[in-house]
């Protein structure tokens, strides 16, 4: 038995929407949200394309922390065509705020010395060609 159009959009909305059966039912067009949704997802059917959506949702995003690690890994270590040092140090960036920075290893500097500067101004030196 095929679901009609008002069940498929129950069925849809009922899996985007955290599995709110009277969310999903009043969505679709039921006149009855609260007892309809109940009724709805007692229905083999219903429950079968359910379990299908979700299925087939799961096989098309399912990305896991690991793929995205190694997607990040493999771009901050590529080094060919196509690549570029934007991109490789964004990948890095990505990592190492994925794995907590460096905050372990980051040492604090008292900056307070009297007679410093409050701020330093680096000057790089001119290079062949610079005007």
């Amino acid at each position: 038995m095929d679901l009609n159009g008002r069940q498929r959009e129950f069925v849809a909305l009922y899996c985007s929407n955290g599995h709110n059966a009277t969310q999903a039912a009043k969505g679709a067009g039921y006149k009855l949200p609260h007892s309809q949704g109940h009724r709805l997802l007692n229905h083999v059917v219903i429950s079968a394309a359910i379990a299908d959506f979700k299925e087939r949702a799961m096989n098309r995003v399912l990305v896991t922390v690991e793929d995205v690690v190694n997607g990040l890994l493999t771009e901050a270590q590529c080094n060919g065509e196509g690549s570029t040092q934007s991109a490789r140090v964004a990948a890095w960036k990505a990592l190492t705020d994925y794995t907590g920075g460096f905050d372990n290893n980051t040492q604090k500097t008292d900056n307070t010395h009297k007679g410093l500067p409050d701020t330093i101004t680096f000057v790089r030196p001119k290079a062949d060609g610079d005007k």
